[in-house]
């Protein structure tokens, strides 16, 4: 009798929670059709969520990136009669109306309207200079549809968390960003309110958080700020979803809001005072980053081991002298010359943890372990 057990033995399988329905075939006519005002009246790519439209591109989605040769591929391909796969839409009812989000196919989708709407040209011309014969085989494409509806008696927030799951899933293979799956998560209190915050420090003339540009199509600063949240008050530093998923699921009172605020205008206070020394010929530094400034500054504060004047003062000048040093903590790092490579650039808690020790080492004896540690830096 073999010693192994069968792992299935205690696998507890999954309940089905989805229904799959599969609709009606729709053409592109239908789709792209038109009002009065020349407005599409079902789906427009260059809209989200308009509660007006019965197909929706949902802001989890990523925004369409596809070089001009592929976009010229799809078309090609439609002419042929060639398969395109259909639509995945998931079934939402909104002010009564029936809408669908559509969780795969929306990239497609936006290419051929981009057609119809003569914003590139296939063969030498645009929609509107084909002959009638090729328009009419553009739009009587037909499309497949596959619906997702809930199981009966699953709540809207246990179906929204399906979608969520089943868009992740179908994105396997297409290198999906930590930012792609934060912003899928948008409706986490952890993501909600990173998104508020952010939105708070656009308006920040400097831009030292890289917040200025910030939207749905440019989120690469979310991770950023949803490990700020992790590191304050759960004390998970690291930006990669991995690190923070379960994080951005729970509640945030308005006491930890104060708190990560609190931490901010500590962070900005830095920053600011740092920045106002005008150093001339300065390195370029990067505040938005945890494995450069705010994972060593933010795990400096929570231990609270000096005042906060005294934290300030010390990193104000840690600043100032990264700034006028090449090789300080940019370049060939030599401040923390001696350290693994990963604790040099991790951003788990051990290696911020080994990087703030090493700062203040430095720091609180410069002479010694610059020597010690052949540390290049030059004083403002």
């Amino acid at each position: 009798m073999s010693d192994t057990t069968d792992e299935n033995e205690y696998y507890e399988f999954p309940e089905k929670t989805i229904n799959r329905e599969q609709g009606e075939s729709i053409t592109l006519r239908k789709l792209f059709e038109k009002n009065n005002d020349d407005e599409y009246i079902l789906f427009d790519y260059k809209i989200r969520n308009d509660v007006d439209l019965p197909y929706n591109i949902p802001d989890h989605q990523r925004h369409p990136q596809w070089s001009k040769d592929k976009m010229i591929s799809l078309i090609d391909s439609l002419f042929r009669g060639y398969t395109i796969t259909g639509l995945i839409i998931s079934q939402h009812i909104s002010n009564g109306k029936l809408r669908y989000d559509i969780e795969d196919g929306q990239t497609r989708l936006s290419v051929l309207q981009k057609y119809h709407n003569n914003e590139f040209e296939f063969c030498g011309l645009t929609f509107d200079e084909l002959p009638e014969e090729q328009k009419n085989i553009f739009l009587n494409y037909s499309i497949s549809r596959e619906i997702l509806t809930p199981i009966r008696g699953r709540s809207v927030d246990d179906f929204q968390q399906d979608i969520h799951n089943i868009f992740e899933r179908l994105q396997m293979g297409k290198a999906l960003t930590d930012a792609d799956k934060y912003w899928n998560r948008s409706d986490q209190p952890g993501v909600e309110f990173a998104n508020q915050i952010i939105e708070e420090y656009k308006d920040n003339d400097h831009n030292y958080f890289g917040t200025k540009t910030y939207s749905s199509k440019a989120r690469s600063v979310l991770p950023e700020f949803c490990a700020i949240i992790g590191a304050v008050l759960y004390d998970q530093y690291g930006p990669a979803y991995r690190f923070q998923w379960e994080n951005i699921k729970k509640n945030i009172s308005d006491h930890q809001k104060r708190i990560i605020r609190t931490f901010m205008n500590h962070y900005l206070d830095i920053i600011t005072e740092a920045e106002n020394a005008n150093i001339p010929n300065s390195n370029k530094q990067a505040y938005n980053k945890c494995s450069k400034f705010w994972g060593s500054i933010c795990m400096d504060w929570k231990n609270d081991n000096n005042t906060l004047e005294d934290q300030k003062n010390k990193w104000v000048n840690i600043i100032k002298i990264s700034r006028n040093s090449p090789n300080f903590i940019k370049g060939s790092q030599t401040l923390y010359n001696g350290l693994p490579k990963s604790a040099k650039q991790n951003t788990t808690n051990e290696a911020i943890q080994t990087r703030l020790q090493r700062i203040n080492d430095f720091y609180s004896n410069k002479e010694h372990f610059t020597d010690v540690y052949r540390i290049e830096w030059n004083l403002p």
